[in-house]
């Protein structure tokens, strides 16, 4: 109810029907949440989704009066305030600070010496909150992912050497394979990688893709990190492409796609006998 009540009110257009609908699922979720999640749930926040479909009607879709992207920001920018006097001075000088770096680090007119200096204090503090980073690599300005644990080197499948031509790259006998990288906020793993509570292997592409990680590798010569994938067969629900109905298996593909096009970590639930 609340899954399908949130994909209704965030769609790029929406009809005074599909507010009705939503909204209706909303005070059904709510009226049964404290019967499915107990007494000590029954949170303010809980309370407030029974505003939301009004919020829409006054407001528009949810995504065009969210405050996530400036809440995301006030805390990065809180994070170059370290004491009271002249706040705002220290928010831009350091901002400025860290935007040079970035943008130097990558300056062809600077020398190599320098820039991997640079590249050093941007990867300084990522690091101390990682343990066994194998290595950092830089994809371009702000962009790093960090592979985690021991690297191993062996050799790739002929199904894997076909997923590289596919992309235009040259068939390659080795590479340096990890089961663990970060990239931006998130962490992804292979799906031979031993689970806990949650399943990291799930992420969703810049292309509109679900796939599942088979393994992380690294071409030194070539300069390339990526990852081997398989990218489910998913029927998108238009317009809200990063919501998607499974369909068979036989469907699946085998894939190469570069650490960069990672968008975010995907989520798989059961939905009355579909995924």
């Amino acid at each position: 109810m609340l899954a399908y009540a949130m994909y209704l009110l965030s769609q790029e257009s929406i009809r005074p029907t599909d507010i009705d609908v939503a909204e209706g699922l909303l005070k059904k979720y709510v009226a049964l949440f404290q019967e499915c999640f107990g007494k000590e749930n029954m949170r303010f926040n809980v309370h407030l989704l029974l505003h939301f479909a009004e919020g829409v009607r006054c407001g528009g879709p949810t995504w065009a009066s969210t405050t996530f992207h400036f809440e995301s920001w006030n805390f990065k920018l809180m994070k170059f305030v370290k004491s009271s006097a002249a706040a705002e001075h220290q928010i831009v000088t350091k901002y400025f600070m860290k935007s040079f770096v970035e943008l130097a680090a990558f300056d062809e007119t600077v020398s190599q010496q320098v820039k991997q200096q640079l590249q050093e204090i941007m990867n300084h503090r990522e690091r101390k909150k990682v343990r066994l980073v194998s290595r950092a690599y830089l994809l371009g300005i702000g962009k790093r992912a960090y592979l985690l644990g021991i690297g191993k080197r062996r050799i790739l499948s002929d199904e894997e050497n076909a997923s590289l031509e596919r992309e235009g790259i040259q068939r390659q006998q080795e590479a340096t394979s990890y089961k663990r990288v970060i990239f931006g906020e998130s962490e992804y793993r292979s799906k031979d990688y031993p689970k806990g509570q949650h399943d990291y292997s799930l992420l969703y592409t810049t292309q509109d893709t679900f796939c599942t990680v088979e393994s992380a590798v690294v071409f030194e010569e070539e300069g390339i990190c990526g990852l081997f994938v398989t990218e489910h067969d998913v029927e998108a629900m238009i317009p809200a492409r990063y919501i998607g109905v499974q369909n068979s298996p036989d469907g699946d593909m085998h894939h190469f796609i570069n650490v960069d096009v990672i968008k975010c970590p995907a989520v798989k639930v059961c939905v009355q006998n579909n995924t």
